[in-house]
């Protein structure tokens, strides 16, 4: 009799239908909430992270080399000549001078020279190694965040790079700052250094020179090579602007897409 009552009650609830305290259950199932986070987690990167690592487009990478090498500011003192700016490569494979001061905290020459060895290959360039007193191209100084956030200094200043250029080339003694706290600037400062005086505020391109946490390295990547490789290309020359720039970056970089 009591099997009998319990099967009558358990097919009352079925045709009853769903009840408040049967969803109530639903929910508290710990399978649900695994399963609705794993869904939104799809969702988010789906949308939001995946195209950053989603093969690079030709004109996703013109648009790119443009905010990043074209922009007008102030990052690089001498004439106000728009237009490309980098290192003359005019008598071929150059080599640059490098010195590099870390006065009073570890040494940072290894990892300098490391970073510089990355980039090379993509602009037809070398770096050796000068010691103090020498005569040097480009000034790498580790200091204390204290040094580099003066009174004058722009809010939030990490690290800098200070340089001239004339004609659209980059001069010699060229200076890069980076604090001792966040050394996570390195191939930032690197790629102005080299010329790319812009930022990088736009989606999908990751780079050293991006400004929010999905769009930033900190270290190279395969769009900054592309533009690297594109503003030593030969058939850029410092000082080209506007139409004409972007008429042959677009041209270089499909090249560099399609290899």
């Amino acid at each position: 009799m009591t099997n009998s009552s319990q099967k009558l009650g358990t097919n009352c609830a079925m045709k009853g239908g769903v009840t408040p305290d049967s969803i109530i259950v639903f929910l508290k199932r710990r399978e649900f909430f695994i399963g609705l986070m794993f869904v939104a987690f799809l969702t988010f990167f789906g949308r939001q992270v995946w195209p950053y690592y989603a093969p690079i487009d030709a004109t996703a990478a013109l648009r790119f080399f443009e905010a990043i090498a074209l922009q007008s500011d102030d990052l690089y003192a001498g004439d106000d000549a728009p237009g490309l700016r980098r290192w003359s490569t005019d008598s071929g494979i150059r080599e640059f001078k490098v010195r590099i001061s870390t006065i009073g905290i570890e040494d940072r020459t290894e990892l300098v020279m490391d970073r510089l060895s990355v980039v090379e290959p993509w602009i037809g360039m070398r770096f050796r190694l000068v010691g103090d007193g020498e005569t040097a191209d480009i000034i790498f100084r580790y200091v204390r965040l204290e040094d580099i956030q003066g009174p004058t200094a722009p809010k939030g200043l990490l690290c800098l790079t200070s340089a001239r250029r004339r004609d659209g080339l980059l001069q010699d003694g060229l200076s890069i700052t980076i604090s001792r706290e966040n050394e996570f600037c390195l191939d930032h400062e690197i790629l102005h250094a080299l010329g790319m005086p812009g930022h990088w505020n736009g989606k999908y391109a990751r780079s050293a020179l991006g400004s929010r946490w999905l769009n930033l390295s900190t270290n190279f990547t395969k769009w900054d090579e592309i533009a690297l490789r594109t503003l030593y290309d030969p058939r850029l020359k410092p000082g080209v602007d506007g139409k004409e720039a972007l008429s042959l970056a677009g041209e270089i970089i499909g090249e560099l897409v399609s290899n």
